[in-house]
């Protein structure tokens, strides 16, 4: 198996099992407050005063926050080029549902990771690899 069929196999095994959505699969609490993402791809950018600065594909700030784990929140959902998102409101639950999902793509990592070990008895291109599926995927893990 070359290592482009091994990429081919995970990202089909992982589209057939269904790409758990974010956030809609991990969010349960209806105390949220709604932010417009107008459809965007969004990055993390700098820590400026306090407060954390979302980025567009271009480079522009297109949003600032109080903090990191908010950022995380509005990035990753960004993924799925939404318009609006909600996001809730308390710290406690927006720290559980990223874990969750940071949680579901490390076992999807670690499934990729076993596989490719186990497969070439090596881990030399282990990160392009599951650098390449994720992406293909549409997935990001901060």
């Amino acid at each position: 198996m070359t290592e482009k069929e091994f990429i081919n196999k995970w990202k089909s095994e992982i589209s057939n099992e269904g790409v758990k959505n974010f956030p809609s699969d991990f969010l349960i609490t209806q105390d949220c407050s709604e932010y417009d993402l107008n459809e965007k791809s969004l990055m993390i950018g700098e820590e400026f005063f306090g407060k954390y600065e979302i980025l567009d594909a271009k480079g522009n700030v297109f949003l600032q926050v109080d903090d990191y784990l908010q950022a995380k929140y509005l990035v990753y959902a960004s993924k799925n080029k939404i318009q609006k998102v909600n996001m809730p409101n308390s710290s406690l639950e927006l720290k559980k549902i990223l874990a969750d999902y940071e949680k579901y793509l490390d076992s999807l990592l670690l499934k990729i990771q076993t596989d490719y070990k186990k497969t070439f008895n090596s881990s030399t291109n282990l990160h392009s690899v599951t650098n390449d599926i994720f992406h293909s995927l549409n997935l990001t893990r901060y």
